[in-house]
């Protein structure tokens, strides 16, 4: 079979995803002496004219590589970035360096600054699980922009999406500060209304949380298990009580 060449350029390799009037395609450039890989989001029909509009307002991207216009359909391209999945690194039980997660989540809300000023569907489809991908040996993501159509993004959402990566990140557990598990909470309720604004109150946070990891992880293993125990038994947070503003940690045992 054949393979799909588009613009005499991009080798297509794989299809992402297709639907009604859009497809998004690996695809690698022939004429790149690295044979680097890129996405192709491809849109026909009646969504050619809303995304031609939406791509005119994208500003300072360093993925996106270019706009042209190819057999009656439009097709954006950006860069493809490797690594593993966010849900494959991240999850539930997953044994990261608390100094790990505190770089991934700094990573992700400068992220988040950078696309605020972007069309939403941009910012929304950068923190979608499915193009994430955190690189190796390195505290970062990459994104793949695989910008699908859907209804209903806006700057709102991006925040919402956005919470539910720090979730995974910043995941509460038993021996995480409580000013973690309440910023958390604060951020999945909704309570940040701007990127600037959570930004802000991040920039704050984490020397807090650097703190604190430090003053739990200086203890030797049995005293560190009765300062979290102590921890946790006393906190309202911990009892399911609302969210305390500036709670902190207990004294020194």
């Amino acid at each position: 079979m054949e393979a799909l060449l588009i613009r005499q350029r991009y080798k297509v390799t794989q299809v992402m995803r297709a639907g009604e009037n859009y497809a998004a395609l690996e695809a690698v450039d022939i004429l790149d002496s690295d044979q680097k890989a890129f996405i192709l989001n491809v849109y026909e029909g009646e969504l050619i004219k809303p995304y031609l509009d939406i791509y005119s307002k994208l500003r300072h991207c360093p993925e996106y590589k270019e706009l042209f216009t190819s057999d009656d359909s439009l097709v954006a391209v950006f860069e493809q970035h490797g690594g593993k999945g966010i849900d494959d690194v991240f999850y539930k039980g997953a044994d990261i360096p608390w100094e790990k997660r505190l770089d991934c989540a700094q990573w992700l809300f400068h992220k988040a600054m950078t696309l605020a000023d972007q069309p939403p569907e941009l910012g929304c489809a950068g923190f979608l699980s499915e193009n994430l991908r955190v690189q190796p040996d390195t505290d970062s993501f990459g994104i793949n922009f695989a910008v699908h159509p859907e209804r209903g993004y806006n700057k709102r959402e991006m925040l919402f999406l956005l919470a539910d990566q720090i979730k995974k990140v910043l995941m509460e557990s038993w021996d995480s500060p409580l000013e973690q598990r309440a910023f958390v909470r604060a951020l999945a309720r909704g309570e940040y209304t701007s990127a600037v604004e959570l930004y802000s109150h991040w920039l704050r946070l984490r020397p807090v949380l650097q703190r604190e990891y430090e003053h739990i992880y200086r203890k030797n293993p049995i005293s560190r298990k009765l300062y979290l125990l102590m921890l946790n038994l006393s906190s309202p947070l911990v009892k399911g009580r609302e969210d305390l503003e500036g709670v902190s940690g207990i004294d020194q045992i």
